[in-house]
This record gives structure tokens, C-alpha cells and sequence, in this order.
């Protein structure tokens, strides 16, 4: 069994299971010089405890304890950049790249962006982060609802999509963005009839939707979409780059007409014509998405990398 020295927080790391694992994860204390002297002295030592204990070094995400385990780790380490990382160029600068061993990008559009920004020795590969497959059974449904979830932030463009469907479609909303005061001022000022409900627990929520909506301007491999696919709803993704990566061009759209026709051409599609696609998208998903599989390509990845030292 790989042991894994992880450096960085732990909200993706379901394909870690079948590798022996410790996590240090990184803090800014707020102390005194005398103190912060005190501090960064025992934290190095404890970057070169940890490093030293695993085989493997990985650090998630570009985060300033990834950039200190690059300066300070006995051994090469691996990398996971995520999508917002690359508005950070200060950290791409105090990166020590002659010590990373590679890069891992999330989608082949972002190794892309990723390659301009690091030297041209550091390898790069495209790996998707995992979604666990045990918590999005397959539960597809017939009933034509049209459904969206994410963090309401402004590239989510939430607020967007609700004036874009209103009139045509309902959408349900759930989670943190149903919760959002202006998503929910509008929806009662401007009586856009969508259906919004913060208070609700995934996947048991979405089993009775159809279709799931990513309206984004900017993101990663999406890992809504993903959850989406394993669950058995069909995707309906804005045409950014990452998203021929996941569906097929004609389930993306750049204009909000085009999402207002995609949508009334799958409601218009008979049963088993929507259950082939939603199928597609779950065989896709289980082959190259879900933790198990990530799993093994990355294991594959650490193998190769081990037996060449």
C-alpha cells in the first residue's frame, strides 16, 4: 500500500481510499514576531517529518502550505492545481518548481492554462478530481423537472439563469444558492415562478428531478456535473471549455435561447429517448469519473513514478 504524505485540505480526496494516508494541512497563526520565528522553525520540521514519512508527496491545491512543502520537502512533490489557483500568479511565482515531480489538472482546457504558467520541464497530466459514486446512486426520473445546485457565487450566474428560463421553465434550486437574498428578492419581486429550497439534502432531493442546469462562466471539471451524470439526470452545460469535455455539444448552449430550446427539446423527447442519454452520461461518468476510477489512474501514476527512483 502507496503511503501518502498530503499536503492541503481534504474536500477531495474520496480517491485517496487503498492508500495509506496523513494529511497536515496549513494555518497562519497571528503572533507576535518572536512567536511567529517559533512557529515557522517547528512547522518546517514538521513539513520534513511529514514528507519523509510518505512515499509519495501530494499537495491539494497551489495553497501557501503546498508552496512551503515544495521549499522545504526532502522529495519531489506532486501537485493538484484547481481552477481558481490560476488567478493567483504570486503563488506560481514562490512555487520551488525544480521540486515538483508533476502537475495534475483537472480538465485538459486548464493543464492548458497551467502549462503557460509553469517551466517547461514540470510535467503536466489531466486528471479528474472524483465524485463518489455510493453517495449519486443511479435514480433517474421522468417527471421533467429542471434543477441546479452550487455555491452562489457570481461566475455561478444563478440570478442569470432565473431571468433566462422565467417564462418558459421552472427551475428548482436547491441548497446554499436557494438561500441567497438576492436570488430570492428576485424571484418574489419579478415573479419568475421558480421553485426555491435552501433547506433540502442531497441526493435525496434532486431523485425527482430530470435535468440539471450549469449555467457558469468559469470552472474546473465541474464536480455539480459530475454528480449530476451519477445521479441520472441529463446535463444541460453553458458552452465554456470545460464542457465538451464532459457532454456533447448538443447539450451545451452559449445563448439563453439556445438553453430555452435545448430544454423544451428534451421535455418534447419520448422516455426511453431521455433514459439513453441519461445513460450514456451515467456509463461515462462510473468509466472515468467516479473515486474508484481515479483511484486507479493515479495509482498507476504514483507506480510509475516510484519504480523510476
Amino acid at each position: 500500500m502507496i503511503k501518502l504524505a498530503i499536503f492541503g485540505k481534504s474536500n477531495f480526496l474520496g480517491w485517496t481510499r487503498g492508500f495509506e494516508t496523513k494529511i497536515m494541512s496549513g494555518t497562519n497563526p497571528n503572533q507576535s514576531m518572536i512567536g511567529k520565528a517559533s512557529y515557522i522553525l517547528q512547522e518546517t520540521r514538521r513539513i520534513k517529518k511529514h514528507a519523509r514519512w510518505g512515499e509519495i508527496v501530494y499537495c491539494e491545491f497551489l495553497s501557501e502550505i503546498a508552496i512551503k512543502a515544495s521549499n522545504i520537502s526532502p522529495k519531489p512533490v506532486f501537485l493538484r492545481i484547481h481552477r481558481a489557483e490560476l488567478d493567483r500568479p504570486d503563488r506560481f511565482e514562490r512555487m520551488n518548481w525544480d521540486n515538483v515531480a508533476m502537475v495534475i489538472a483537472d480538465s485538459k482546457h486548464y493543464a492548458s492554462l497551467i502549462r503557460e504558467r509553469v517551466p517547461k520541464n514540470v510535467k503536466i497530466i489531466d486528471i479528474p478530481p472524483g465524485v463518489d459514486q455510493t453517495k449519486w446512486p443511479y435514480h433517474p426520473s421522468h417527471t421533467k423537472k429542471i434543477c441546479t445546485w452550487s455555491m452562489p457565487v457570481r461566475r455561478k450566474r444563478i440570478y442569470s439563469m432565473m431571468l433566462a428560463l422565467a417564462g418558459h421553465h421552472t427551475l428548482y434550486i436547491g441548497g446554499v444558492s436557494a438561500a441567497d437574498r438576492i436570488n430570492s428578492a428576485a424571484n418574489e419581486r419579478w415573479n419568475l415562478g421558480h421553485i426555491l429550497e435552501p433547506d433540502v439534502k442531497f441526493p435525496q432531493w434532486q431523485q425527482d428531478k430530470e435535468f440539471y442546469v450549469h449555467h457558469a462562466l468559469d470552472e474546473g471539471l465541474s464536480v455539480a456535473i459530475q454528480e449530476a451524470m451519477l445521479a441520472g439526470l441529463i446535463p444541460v452545460v453553458h458552452r465554456i471549455p470545460m464542457a465538451l469535455e464532459l457532454v456533447s455539444e448538443d447539450l451545451t448552449y452559449i445563448f439563453d435561447n439556445e438553453l430555452v430550446d435545448i430544454l423544451h427539446h428534451l421535455k418534447d423527447l419520448d422516455p426511453e429517448e431521455r433514459d439513453a442519454i441519461k445513460e450514456k452520461h451515467r456509463k461515462y461518468a462510473d468509466e472515468n469519473l467516479a473515486n474508484d476510477m481515479i483511484h486507479v489512474r493515479k495509482k498507476e501514476v504514483f507506480e510509475e513514478y516510484l519504480s523510476s527512483q
